[in-house]
């Protein structure tokens, strides 16, 4: 009997453990209607001397909201976004708050932007992305 109980607890504690991972990896889930931003031009390597370095961010549009994701939060992240050549929005994001970042771009209208990810150490990317409202 006590072994019978034990052997339960066990399940309900791996089982919990388990639903605690499925809803954490939902937290930065992407919706099937939303889009990366192709990262055309930079590197990223947050001070490593590596060769072969891995980008460690990720953007994507879903509507009108952009999601900036650091998977290492290393660094501040400077976010520019402009437009036919001119810069409509700049934000520093401490590097503590770059796990996921969410910038509501509703009141920029539709069009096509250009993201600008730039950290201490001079790396940078950006890419092109479109809203279509």
């Amino acid at each position: 009997m006590k072994s019978t109980i034990q052997n339960f607890l066990w399940v309900g504690f791996i089982s919990l453990l388990g639903f605690c991972g499925v809803i954490n990896q939902n937290l930065s889930a992407k919706t099937m209607d939303s889009e990366d931003v192709e990262f055309d031009k930079g590197e990223w390597r947050e001070g490593s001397k590596s060769s072969f370095p891995t980008i460690s961010l990720r953007a994507w549009i879903d509507g009108t909201q952009l999601f900036i994701q650091s998977t290492t939060q290393r660094s501040d992240i400077t976010i520019r976004i402009s437009k036919d050549g001119f810069i409509i929005y700049e934000e520093t994001v401490p590097r503590s708050e770059t796990k996921l970042i969410i910038i509501d771009l509703s009141q920029f209208g539709a069009g096509d932007y250009r993201l600008e990810l730039e950290n201490q150490w001079g790396d940078y990317l950006s890419g092109y992305f479109m809203i279509s409202l």
